[in-house]
């Protein structure tokens, strides 16, 4: 999969006169994800191939111009088109959703590849559903992500037992729930034991007042959704259900006739 991506970094090299300057480390913690989202040198390949589209699914609205700028600057542009829906106030208005919709619709015969970025939430039309177009979901962090970037940036001499490194990471759960400035905050860190004790210190739930869920039993109504509500936020985390899949609210008080029971 890097093989690929260094293929195409080496062919926009030619073109650059400028000496190579070291990457960010959001932009290199977005390119791991990225490799790990399409998963195989022949994915990454068939993306590029004349007439391909591609759709990028579940990205975070924050992280739209991120991914936008990581993917033109680990791939030349030439010969290849980036669509992404305008971001005002830190949201996709309705507005910019049916322009981008459209847009799809009309490069869809398109001869130059197209890579589609989609983020949380959007729902594509039925004709663009069933139109076989290859779908890579942007994973969460996970631990797999954090020790490929450790090992591609400053701090992999000093990871020599990447198994004891593994066990000492939070949960999968835990890291999923990170978005990249938080990530990026423990990344910053000197050595690989700070690494971990940031991740443990941001995952770690802060003490609470009351109760906390999976400490109450029983099996009432209020209960039963608020269990589904986080079963199903966590299957979406791991991208074993779609966005629109999920339960997405729970009305607990209100006046009669609002759908309580």
């Amino acid at each position: 999969m890097f093989e690929a991506i260094q293929d195409d970094l080496a062919e926009k090299a030619q073109h650059i006169a400028e000496p190579w300057a070291p990457t960010p480390l959001r932009k290199a913690l977005t390119a791991v994800r990225l490799a790990t989202a399409f998963g195989t040198v022949e994915a990454l390949r068939a993306a590029k191939r004349s007439g391909a589209m591609t759709f990028l699914t579940d990205i975070p609205v924050e992280d739209l111009n991120l991914i936008s700028e990581v993917i033109r600057h680990c791939f030349p542009t030439g010969g290849r088109a980036l669509t992404v829906p305008g971001v005002s106030d830190g949201a996709v208005s309705k507005s910019a959703e049916v322009k981008f919709l459209r847009n799809l619709d009309e490069i869809m015969d398109a001869i130059t590849p197209v890579i589609a970025l989609l983020p949380v939430g959007l729902r594509l039309p039925v004709h663009l559903q069933h139109a076989d177009i290859p779908a890579f979901r942007l994973p969460p962090i996970s631990a797999d992500i954090l020790i490929a970037h450790l090992h591609a940036g400053q701090l992999s001499e000093l990871l020599t037992d990447e198994p004891a490194l593994r066990r000492a990471l939070p949960d999968d759960a835990l890291l999923a729930r990170l978005d990249s400035s938080q990530a990026l905050a423990a990344l910053r860190a000197p050595d690989l034991h700070t690494v971990v004790k940031r991740l443990l210190a941001i995952t770690t739930p802060a003490a609470a007042d009351g109760p906390r869920l999976e400490e109450m039993t029983g099996s009432g109504p209020a209960l039963t959704a608020a269990r589904r509500l986080v079963d199903d936020l966590l299957a979406w985390k791991k991208g074993q259900i779609s966005w629109q899949e999920l339960s997405r609210s729970a009305l607990f008080f209100g006046p009669s006739g609002t759908g309580k029971t």
